[in-house]
């Protein structure tokens, strides 16, 4: 299928990759049908692009690449307050990413993330009560693990 965007141009998608959210998003609830693109594998930010308007689309990141301890509320609460069928090993979560200019820190929204059935392609936008999160939190993308000089040793001889 073919999706306009104002920010990619026409692309080609594959119909089974739309996402589907019944309620829409937090201030689009006419919005409910979108599809996540990426401009390179290596990035961490993605699109959540609206299949029937061209120009709205929200740049996403998956919690798991950030620099925090998230969710701070039980990821079966989460999921159960979403409305996505589906236990929280078949649920992704993201966060809308907010860049307002040159110089300016960027951030996520943690205090209201997207709840996504990776199986089913149906989501939801939540907003989290009893969170230490907000609108606003600094965008930091958690470090690569790398291994330490103790992992490189060799074991010692017995």
């Amino acid at each position: 299928m073919r999706v306009d965007s104002s920010r990619f141009g026409a692309i080609e998608v594959d119909a089974n990759a739309v996402i589907r959210f019944p309620r829409g998003l937090i201030g689009f609830p006419s919005e409910t049908h979108f599809v996540l693109l990426r401009r390179s594998g290596e990035s961490h930010v993605g699109w959540l692009q609206s299949i029937h308007t061209s120009h709205l689309a929200f740049p996403v990141v998956s919690v798991d690449a950030l620099a925090v301890d998230y969710p701070d509320v039980p990821l079966q609460e989460l999921v159960a307050c979403s409305g996505v069928a589906g236990g929280a090993d078949a649920v992704a979560i993201m966060a809308v990413v907010t860049a307002s200019g040159a110089g300016i820190q960027a951030t996520v929204n943690l205090l209201s993330p997207i709840v996504v059935n990776a199986d089913t392609r149906t989501g939801s936008q939540v907003v989290l009560e009893r969170t230490r999160y907000s609108t606003q939190e600094p965008f930091r993308i958690r470090a690569k693990s790398v291994p330490t000089q103790r992992e490189h040793a060799p074991s010692p001889s017995p």
